[in-house]
């Protein structure tokens, strides 16, 4: 029984794309993308189909393991489209794979789909999974920061004589990343105007 649960484990996760790196002298399973290491025991698991005889515990492992280690799974083009945009991130971050270009010496744009819990930045591999051209795609994002530029709310507070503007929106962490849309200026001319600090 114990052979078969560790089988099953080694299966799904080559299935994901991954692999084994040891087991410890405690008995834990290292399984590892890059940096980022899991240790990981199936005692649980074992006791699990024990009692049930089914293997349904490991899936949900296996599942929380590929979130962990690889990131949400990204929908279909037709499903995705409504949640890529950009987001501002250190330039000291080494994301060779990822679609992203500077914008200061110590900022660059990466291109994330967010689905408000969690991003998973984008490469050009998910782009041609997806059967898009890399400008069909941009100009969904440029489409989708527009609309979270038109439906964010801007406050204002007078501090020491100056005019100072808030940017308040659902998804407070692409909050930055309205600054960059092409109509962040329409948006904050009336209420503050232009040029802005």
């Amino acid at each position: 029984m114990q052979d078969l649960v560790f089988g099953k484990f080694q299966s799904g996760i080559e299935d994901l794309g991954l692999s084994i790196k040891e087991i410890d002298e405690e008995g834990l399973i290292h399984v590892s993308n890059g940096d980022d290491v899991l240790k990981i025991s199936l005692d649980n698991v074992r006791k699990s189909y024990e009692q049930d005889e089914n293997l349904d515990h490991l899936e949900s492992l296996l599942n929380t393991i590929h979130k962990h280690l690889m990131g949400p799974e990204i929908p279909e083009w037709n499903d995705a489209k409504d949640h890529v945009y950009v987001n501002l991130f250190p330039n000291d971050d080494e994301l060779g794979k990822f679609i992203g270009k500077p914008v200061t010496e110590g900022f660059r744009i990466w291109y994330v789909y967010y689905d408000g819990d969690s991003y998973c930045w984008i490469t050009i591999s998910q782009i041609e999974e997806w059967g898009i051209s890399l400008d069909a795609f941009l100009q969904q994002v440029d489409y989708n920061m527009c609309i979270l530029t038109d439906e964010c709310d801007v406050k204002i507070k007078n501090i020491d004589g100056h005019k100072l503007a808030f940017i308040e929106t659902e998804f407070e962490n692409l909050k930055a990343s309205i600054l960059l849309s092409k109509n962040f200026r329409d948006k904050i001319s009336p209420v503050i105007g232009w040029p802005v600090c």
